[in-house]
């Protein structure tokens, strides 16, 4: 059985009086004792309905105030994440509150290739195999003209440079659909767009497949399988 007030909300004070009774009570005593409280007076329904229209504000202002904090939001979620370039698709929302939580506690910080490797793999799972990066010496660097004193002049592909080219080496795991591994190079993109420096570059294969260089996005059930 349940009272009036029904554990509304878990909300409790110092003894574990629900907040909803204590504000009643509240109200109630405010009168004194010239007035009849009494349970099913006209006063003890007045105050229960101006208690319990104290606890919807207090309730709407908690929920309020839990947006302004990625580790308790809800219905603001979205906010926070196209704020850090992230996508929740495919996620539920406690899942979503971690990612930025763990992902706001990196801002400042400095990216290590060794950090990038491990989140790929908690996101990916048994689909990833690896990242390749390419050596500065064995690099394609195009300028605009021979003013310049490092690149190979390349007018129809003017400050082209694969120094900071990421390659993404996934593979086809038992049991994974075609439509989860997708899902997963959606969390892969969300996660290296928001940690690379903007003048960085990937790609990603299949080992089923090869890379192309110019057209590193092709389908990958064309070339992958």
């Amino acid at each position: 059985m349940f009272d009036e007030f029904g554990s509304v909300l878990p909300y409790e004070l110092g003894d574990g009086d629900p907040l909803p009774a204590v504000l009643h009570e509240d109200l109630l005593a405010a009168y004194g004792t010239a007035f009849d409280t009494s349970r099913g007076g006209y006063l003890w329904d007045l105050c229960y309905v101006d208690s319990q229209a104290l606890y919807d504000g207090w309730c709407s202002n908690y929920r309020l105030l839990a947006q302004a904090k990625p580790s308790t939001a809800s219905w603001s979620l979205s906010e926070w994440e196209r704020e850090h370039g992230l996508s929740g698709y495919g996620l539920s929302d406690p899942e979503r509150r971690r990612r930025l939580t763990a992902h706001r506690a990196r801002l400042g910080q400095k990216i290590t290739f060794q950090g990038l490797v491990a989140e790929l793999q908690a996101a990916l799972g048994d689909t990833f195999v690896e990242v390749r990066t390419i050596a500065p010496e064995n690099a394609n660097v195009h300028v605009p003209d021979g003013t310049y004193p490092w690149g190979t002049v390349d007018v129809d592909a003017p400050w082209f440079s694969d120094v900071s080219r990421f390659t993404i080496v996934l593979r086809d795991a038992p049991g994974v659909s075609k439509g989860l591994f997708r899902e997963r190079v959606g969390r892969m993109t969300s996660i290296l767009n928001s940690r690379l420096n903007v003048w960085a570059t990937f790609g990603w294969y299949k080992t089923t497949g090869f890379v192309l260089d110019v057209y590193p996005n092709l389908d990958t059930v064309a070339f992958g399988e």
